[in-house]
């Protein structure tokens, strides 16, 4: 019989700057919620907080927070070698805290800070 699990929810908002901290689940932000930047962008955030269902814990997951056109297609940026895609991948796992009730949704957060990025207007 096949393993299902849970869906993993989250929340993504971006903000002047952000930090995660994954002692205590917490995410600090500056200036959050903007949905319209200039151009270039000036250094900014992408910060998330993700929840985990119970069934989905101790499990390493996947994240993967890429820039993409309109279109769905990867946004590329110049760099040393040709252009390149703006994508930041990580692997969280999250563990379940001595005494969390059974079915409780778990929570962590994720932040990538970004420099300012050379991108066209509209």
């Amino acid at each position: 019989m096949p393993l299902t699990h849970s869906k993993i929810s989250f929340k993504l908002i971006l903000c002047d700057a952000a930090q995660a901290d994954s002692a205590s689940g917490k995410l600090h932000m500056l200036g959050a919620g903007w949905t319209v930047t200039s151009s270039p962008t000036a250094p900014h955030a992408v910060a998330l907080m993700i929840q985990v269902p119970w069934d989905r814990a101790n499990q390493e997951l996947p994240v993967r927070v890429e820039l993409l056109t309109q279109d769905g297609q990867a946004l590329t940026i110049p760099g040393p070698t040709g252009p390149q895609p703006i994508i930041s991948e990580i692997k969280l796992e999250v563990g379940r805290p001595p005494g969390i009730a059974p079915g409780s949704t778990l929570n962590t957060a994720f932040a990538v800070n970004v420099a300012a990025l050379p991108l066209s207007p509209g």
